[in-house]
């Protein structure tokens, strides 16, 4: 399952990546530029960019999600 997360940058956020990710599902995260280094497995996790605060790049980041 295709699983979108928001703050995934954040201390409780990792910790949802590595659930989903031992459950087999796979995370999309959005993170603001510059915050790429902060998400842990990211080779494992779709990354999408941009900004909460920005309608598009929330439709972009939820784009074919089951949750």
């Amino acid at each position: 399952m295709r699983v979108t997360i928001f703050g995934s940058t954040g201390f409780v956020g990792g910790y949802i990546i590595d659930e989903l990710l031992e459950q087999g599902h796979h995370p999309v995260v959005q993170v603001r530029p510059g915050s790429e280094g902060k998400v842990r497995h990211p080779g494992q996790c779709t990354l999408v960019h941009g900004d909460i605060a920005d309608p598009a790049a929330v439709r972009e980041a939820i784009a074919g999600a089951d949750a």
